[in-house]
């Protein structure tokens, strides 16, 4: 749970590549299907399986600028020059002006239709949920000494510093990565994020596991826990393809029986296929089955500013 650097620099950042010099919203709610259908055109293949949804989104390689208008098209079937460069700060995700990362990463490809309401507004309405988050937890929450109630998100300094002045981090994130004690007790840890969550980046779960990995070994990693990425499914619920599955059931194999799941069994949207645990992944095959492509831990995960977070923890001091 790395709470405090999502609702700082992850909507932060979002809430002010989205606000244009006039103060209203530069991508709305009328460009999301246009963008999502160019995405879904470029990499929906990628696992074999035309099914409108992104088995891996970190394997899209997407450019936003692919959609810049051109003279005499009309204006609904294309981005301007400014929606385009807000789409790519999305993608990119918060960072520092040397261009050192903030958060783990962006919003993912594929996601494109869950972003409205939380850093894309509905048509006429400015207002997004990424502005009230930050402006309601950075001023009060994250620093030792209250900010002036007139703080705005636009007063957020995208910098080092200002991640380093977050002396709460103790309080209000997880992300310490030793669960060796946990394990000792008999803890069964069942974890599982959407690929389309534009809330919180499935990076971060990822980042998060792969550090468990790294600190108590892979092998006895995988003897307690287990994590899965689902494609196509939003902040927790809702989504394209197939996002329903018995995470319950899952967990209590897991904990009475002491069977971890290799897959889950997803459903939704008159679609079936596996989920498999994280790393390994799923391609549809030439003879239209689902099979499993086997994975491996990242020993080292991309670097951003807040590795430690995920390499240590840290106390609250």
């Amino acid at each position: 749970m790395n709470f405090t650097v999502q609702n700082s620099f992850y909507h932060g950042w979002n809430a002010v590549s989205n606000t244009g010099p006039d103060g209203h919203a530069i991508v709305t709610s009328a460009q999301l299907p246009l963008l999502h259908a160019a995405v879904i055109a470029v990499c929906d293949a990628l696992d074999g399986s035309k099914d409108g949804v992104l088995e891996d989104p970190r394997r899209c390689q997407f450019d936003p600028g692919t959609l810049a208008c051109k003279a005499g098209q009309a204006p609904e079937a294309c981005l301007t020059g400014p929606q385009v460069q807000a789409v790519r700060r999305f993608y990119e995700g918060a960072r520092d002006p040397q261009g050192r990362r903030l958060v783990m990463a962006g919003p993912m490809p594929g996601s494109e239709l869950a972003w409205e309401g939380v850093f894309v507004p509905h048509a006429g309405n400015d207002e997004i949920f990424s502005r009230m988050i930050v402006e309601s937890s950075v001023p009060s929450l994250y620093y030792k000494v209250p900010l002036s109630p007139r703080w705005e998100v636009e007063d957020l300094k995208f910098d080092e510093a200002t991640l380093r002045s977050f002396r709460l981090r103790g309080l209000y994130d997880a992300t310490n990565p030793d669960l060796g004690g946990f394990a000792r007790r008999g803890g069964k840890l069942l974890m599982w994020h959407g690929w389309s969550d534009p809330h919180i980046s499935p990076a971060n779960s990822i980042g998060y596991y792969n550090a468990v990995a790294a600190r108590v070994g892979v092998p006895r990693a995988l003897s307690f826990s287990r994590l899965f990425l689902v494609p196509g499914l939003y902040h927790c619920s809702g989504g394209e393809g197939a996002t329903d599955f018995d995470v319950v059931g899952a967990l209590m194999d897991l904990v009475e029986k002491g069977n971890a799941p290799s897959s889950l069994a997803a459903h939704g949207h008159g679609v079936e296929r596996p989920v498999y645990a994280y790393p390994d992944r799923a391609i549809l095959n030439a003879q239209g089955q689902w099979q499993r492509v086997p994975g491996e831990f990242e020993a080292h995960p991309a670097e951003w500013l807040g590795a430690e977070f995920f390499r240590t923890g840290y106390e609250l001091k």
